[in-house]
């Protein structure tokens, strides 16, 4: 292969990489939101509403 491919090569995957990361962004967001809904039992925390 020449360099030209190599180059061509290079830009592709990097190309493709820069495309999937909103995906894996999105996916990671969205894993997160889901483990932190079951341990926080979908509540948010307020400060001036506390339970003893």
């Amino acid at each position: 292969m020449s360099l030209i491919e190599y180059a061509v090569l290079v830009a592709v995957v990097g190309v493709a990489l820069l495309g999937m990361s909103a995906y894996l962004k999105r996916a990671v967001s969205g894993k997160w939101k889901q483990s932190m809904d079951i341990f926080g039992h979908g509540r948010q925390y307020d400060p001036l509403h506390t339970s003893n």
